[in-house]
């Protein structure tokens, strides 16, 4: 036992170091749809509705690929109750769950498939470091995966186990887990017979089936019960899950295809650097059987089937790790409908066979040279081994820290992937980038046979190109790409919001207005709709109260969403109540550090307090918030201005010009600092 806890010590650190940088990231891609933006998982209260909604809230307005993982969803219910949307302890959790399956496929090495604990802390270290799982440790949505085999590895070591039939019901209820957690666990029974084969002492294929078969097909019958019992709630009782469509459009090319797609995963395996978040259009897709490029893999396919099949009639130990590299991979090849060619968090569960074999590999190798071996040599080459792929996923790690990081490199590395160009481009600008976001959509011009049969990707783009020139105030050709999105699809409520926000900056309000009244009538909970007609109604100095019934709404809606807090803040304010109304501010400075709105309308409220029983104090602690506000938003002008202010009245009128001054440095026709400055020249005249 000792012996054990030593050896899974290492295993679980250097599964915790080779992910690490990925714990100072933030929430990418999927997460703001699963649970940035996701109200179902903000109160725990929702946890039956776990079991009776599909994975994905349905804020799409286009096909989309839907899946059935309550148990991902109660998870991520008990996540944000306990640490909010505070990201690092999210990935940290994704890196814990990590670090326990590398520990159990050390015990199920050792515990099941009796190897050697050297030999397989080695192979558990080395499975634990590999750069391919960086997309499931680091990106917090690809948890599925790792939960999934958390389960699968629990419920394998219950059911070897010898003794009575409580680890046989545990060993049921992970697989129940396991299922609520990724479909592919449907594979799990399959797995288990190959297990049960490979550790047999029946030296054939006949024997084991004659002597352990039919035991083994009844304490598996519960397995298939289920399974049927799952697959029937899924499909038959589920409202809002759709079967996806084939990548290519249809079943035939895209399994003509697929071949490519599985010698890009064997590709990963033996060399696992060239990795990528997104192979969108990664894919020439196949339209003819006799075409070399579909006749090359395809024959490696069959002689990789060949090859399992040999091993196993001949019993050879390394055919479980090839089959289950196959039996869990299978699920995700698109003979049924995916959605999408391939995703580097797929290999999680199959990779670990590749592992198996090895170890078995490894193992019948060279077992009986060892003893004349320089073993310091040998282990100094596996360790070295594992720093090299272990620094690797360390440094891919980072990649995954941030959406800009990440997009850009899904850019570099496939230029022709439209979707990468889209999000690539929606993240510059967001970031202010707009020449550069601007021209990787431009970019898209030079694949537009992919765009136009594209729709969803067309929409987003047009969507992205309305946000762009909303912004750089080019509002004729906001007006333009916004049509061409109606085009796509004039049901869209968003194509009305982007509509909305366009005319509030040409200061079109009454039409702005009614462009998000009307997106509010086809999706009542539009986020973006509410907070548009907040920001009218605050422009026209509409009754506070009012505005406070739409942001408690949104509230209630989206308790993360930070305007919300914004307006219903300056609401109370209106209303007097200013203690309430701070409370606001400070949540909504918890939920976006950087948010300029928060700093500065807290700071105003304690400005506007300065005759209680410490108006210093008050100055000070608003100065404090401009002086933060500033250390993130250098070229923050309120801020600057403001505090100028602060400084006259803290009789420090050195530091007054400095801000102002710096105020004109950014904009030197600023009215209000050249005023600000003339009273200051005036005054020191005067004395």
């Amino acid at each position: 036992m000792k012996n054990l806890i030593k050896n899974i010590f290492p295993i679980v650190l250097v599964s915790i170091v080779a992910f690490l940088p990925c714990v100072t990231g933030e929430f990418l891609w999927d997460d703001e749809f699963l649970i940035v933006y996701n109200p179902l998982i903000k109160s725990l209260k929702n946890i039956p509705q776990a079991f009776t909604r599909p994975f994905f809230p349905s804020v799409f307005e286009t096909p989309q690929i839907t899946f059935y993982r309550p148990l991902v969803t109660i998870a991520n219910m008990v996540q944000y109750a306990i640490f909010g949307l505070r990201p690092f302890w999210w990935h940290a959790f994704n890196i814990f769950l990590h670090a326990m399956n590398a520990a159990l496929f050390y015990l199920f090495l050792v515990k099941i498939l009796h190897t050697s604990q050297r030999e397989s802390m080695f192979i558990s270290m080395f499975y634990a470091i590999l750069p391919v799982h960086t997309e499931a440790v680091c990106f917090i949505s690809g948890r599925t995966d790792v939960l999934a085999l958390l389960f699968i590895l629990s419920g394998m070591l219950f059911f070897f186990q010898e003794k009575g039939n409580r680890a046989y019901m545990i060993s049921i209820i992970c697989f129940i887990l396991g299922l609520l957690s990724k479909e592919l666990v449907l594979m799990f029974p399959l797995a288990l017979m190959a297990v049960d084969y490979a550790r047999s002492e029946e030296p054939g294929l006949s024997l084991w089936i004659k002597h352990r078969f039919r035991p083994l097909i009844l304490r598996l019958v519960p397995f298939f019960i289920i399974s049927g019992i799952y697959l029937f709630i899924r499909f038959f009782l589920i409202k809002g899950i759709e079967i996806p469509s084939y990548p290519s459009g249809n079943a035939l090319t895209s399994w003509l295809t697929m071949p490519k797609v599985f010698g890009r995963y064997l590709f990963l395996l033996i060399r696992p650097f060239d990795l990528n978040c997104d192979y969108t259009n990664f894919f020439s897709i196949e339209h003819s059987l006799l075409s070399p490029r579909v006749i090359g893999p395809g024959l490696f396919v069959i002689l990789f089937l060949g090859l399992i099949l040999v091993l196993f009639l001949k019993k050879k130990s390394p055919f479980l790790g090839l089959f289950w590299f196959l039996a869990f991979l299978f699920p995700v090849m698109n003979i049924f409908p995916l959605g999408l060619w391939m995703a580097e968090r797929f290999l999680y569960i199959p990779i670990l066979g590749f592992s198996l074999y090895l170890a078995f590999h490894y193992q019948s190798t060279f077992s009986q040279k060892r003893e004349e071996k320089n073993l310091i040599l040998e282990y100094s080459v596996r360790i070295l081994a594992i720093i090299f792929f272990g620094s690797f996923a360390f440094y891919h790690s980072f990649i995954w820290q941030d959406a800009e990081h990440l997009w850009g490199d899904a850019v570099e590395k496939n230029p022709n992937n439209p979707q990468a160009r889209i999000i690539y481009a929606q993240i510059l600008s967001s970031r202010g980038k707009n020449p550069e976001a601007l021209k990787h959509l431009a970019a898209l011009d030079q694949i537009k046979d992919i765009m136009e049969k594209a729709p969803a990707l067309s929409l987003k783009k047009e969507q992205t190109l309305v946000k762009i020139y909303t912004a750089t105030g080019e509002f004729a050709r906001a007006d333009e790409a916004i049509q061409k999105a109606k085009e796509i699809l004039p049901e869209s409520s968003s194509n009305l919001v982007l509509e909305g926000s366009l005319r509030m900056h040409e200061g079109k309000f009454q039409e702005a207005e009614k462009s998000f009244l009307e997106a509010l009538e086809r999706k009542p909970d539009q986020m973006g709709a509410i907070v548009g007609l907040m920001e009218i109604w605050d422009k026209r100095n509409e009754p506070a109260d009012k505005i406070l019934a739409f942001a408690e709404k949104a509230i209630s809606a989206n308790p993360d969403y930070v305007p919300s807090y914004i307006y219903k803040g300056k609401s109370l304010r209106d209303l007097g109540r200013a203690q309430e109304a701070m409370e606001c501010f400070q949540r909504a400075l918890r939920l976006s550090p950087d948010s300029p709105e928060g700093y500065l309308f807290l700071a105003d409220l304690y400005e506007s307090r300065v005759t209680d029983s410490d108006p210093r104090h008050s100055m000070e602690k608003a100065a404090a918030l401009y002086l933060e506000l500033l250390r993130r938003h250098p070229n923050n002008i309120d801020a600057l201005t403001n505090l100028g202010v602060f400084y006259v009245r803290m009789g420090n009128k050195i530091k007054a010009r400095e801000m102002w001054e710096e105020v004109l440095k950014i904009d030197p026709q600023d009215q209000e600092a050249l005023e600000n400055l003339r009273r200051l020249e005036a005054d020191v005249k005067k004395k």
